[in-house]
C-alpha cells in the first residue's frame, strides 16, 4: 500500500499549496519529512499571519473595497488570513479602474456566494436579486461589495465600517449570512459619531 511518504516530492509540492492555511502548520508538523518540504508554504503562512492580519481598505487610506474583493476573489488562500477588517469607502459609488473590473469567473463566485446568502437568509426572489447586487458591484458601490467581502472572510472577528455604508440592505445580509455559520463579529461602526454592536 502506497503511504503518502512514498509520493514524489513534486507531488507533495503540489497537495501542499492546496492546503488551506487553518491546516498547513498541523499538516507540516505531521512528519520531519513532510515539515522540509512544506517549509517554503510554512514561511509564506506565517509572513502572511503577520502581514494580512488585518484588513484596511477606505479606512485609513484611499483604496476602495473592491481592491480586497479582487484579491480574495483571484487568490482563495488570502481569505484565511484577515481576522480584523475595516472597510469603508469616500463616496457611494466610484468608477472602478480598469485592473480592477471584475472577469467573468469573478463573477461567478460572487453570484454562487450571493445565492447561497439569499436561500438562507432571505425570502427574495435569488436570481433577480443577485443580478442587482452584482450590478451595483460592477458599477463600484461600496456597500454591495463589503457585504459580499464579510461574508468571504471565513476568520473575521472584528469589522470596522466607515462612510456611505447605511444606503443599502446588504451588509445585514451580509451579517445574517455570517450568523447562519455560527461566526460572531464585533461591528464598529463609524459614519457621524461612534456606536457599536456586535453579531
Amino acid at each position: 500500500m502506497l503511504s503518502l511518504l512514498d509520493v514524489p516530492e513534486e507531488i507533495l509540492v503540489e497537495i501542499i499549496e492546496l492546503v488551506v492555511p487553518t491546516s498547513i502548520e498541523a499538516f507540516s508538523f505531521c512528519c520531519r519529512h513532510i515539515y522540509i518540504i512544506a517549509r517554503r508554504s510554512l514561511h509564506n503562512h506565517n509572513r502572511m499571519k503577520r502581514s494580512c492580519s488585518i484588513l484596511d481598505c477606505g479606512f485609513n487610506n484611499q483604496w476602495h473595497p473592491a481592491y480586497a474583493l479582487k484579491r480574495v476573489l483571484t487568490d482563495p488562500h488570502f481569505a484565511y488570513y484577515p481576522v480584523e477588517a475595516r472597510l469603508g469607502c469616500r463616496s457611494s459609488c466610484v468608477c472602478l479602474e480598469p485592473s480592477l473590473l471584475f472577469d467573468s469567473a469573478n463573477i461567478t463566485k460572487m453570484a454562487v456566494t450571493i445565492e447561497d446568502c439569499i436561500t438562507r437568509v432571505s425570502s427574495k426572489t435569488s436570481s433577480n436579486f443577485t443580478r442587482q447586487w452584482l450590478q451595483l458591484i460592477t458599477n463600484g458601490f461600496a456597500e454591495p461589495i463589503i457585504a459580499l467581502l464579510v461574508m468571504l472572510l471565513p476568520n473575521l472577528h472584528t469589522l470596522a465600517l466607515q462612510g456611505y455604508i447605511n444606503e443599502g440592505q446588504h451588509i445585514a445580509l451580509g451579517l445574517a449570512y455570517v450568523g447562519c455559520q455560527n461566526r460572531r463579529i464585533h461591528l464598529k461602526v463609524f459614519h457621524h459619531g461612534t456606536y457599536e454592536l456586535s453579531f
